[in-house]
């Protein structure tokens, strides 16, 4: 009786200044710090380092104690205030919810640049497009010019004939030269 009470009271003892921590324990402390279960298993790191702050000595006055049925709660001795809620659980998830905010900025920034990029890129395509663009039209203007100037001597008729036959050659330029005249003879004759 008095050896297994002994026991049992060292047992306590041990638990008490040297806990065992397990992912239950770490995922209860990570609920007091409202990061979500999801994340702590998801992430070694975030496992870890929660672990670590678990096993930090408690702030000065602060004891970490068992109830009979195996429930941890704090209790600072010189305040009498008894919390479930670790001691650190706030601050812990203020610097978490900093990192947070950290990592969604980066991110955010990252796919400001990313848009930021693929809006230049487009930009100096259509630019490209636009100079290709003015070149084809400014060819077709020297082109236009360069016509008129080789047609400028001929009547209408005449140049509309030049024009079908060096457009659509010999036999197509046949059709449409003879179909002009035809049209210009019958213009003719009702006048």
């Amino acid at each position: 009786g008095e050896q297994e009470s002994v026991l049992e009271a060292l047992l306590l003892a041990q638990i008490l200044l040297n806990p065992v921590y397990t992912m239950k324990d770490i995922l209860t402390f990570a609920k007091q710090c409202k990061i979500p279960a999801t994340e702590v298993e998801g992430s070694e790191k975030l496992s870890s380092f929660l672990k670590n702050e678990l096993m930090k000595a408690l702030p000065d006055t602060w004891e970490r104690c068992v109830n009979p049925d195996g429930k941890v709660h704090y209790y600072d001795e010189p305040r009498k205030i008894s919390m479930w809620k670790h001691p650190r659980a706030d601050g812990i998830r203020i610097r978490h919810e900093k990192i947070i905010a950290k990592r969604k900025k980066m991110l955010l920034e990252a796919r400001i640049k990313e848009r930021q990029n693929e809006a230049m890129k487009k930009a100096v395509e259509k630019t490209g497009q636009h100079v290709k663009n003015a070149r084809l039209v400014d060819l077709n203007r020297e082109k236009t010019e360069q016509s008129k100037m080789h047609f400028s001597h001929l009547d209408p008729e005449e140049e509309a004939i030049v024009y079908y036959r060096s457009r659509f050659g010999r036999s197509g330029g046949e059709f449409l030269v003879d179909s002009v005249s035809y049209i210009l003879d019958m213009m003719q004759e009702e006048a």
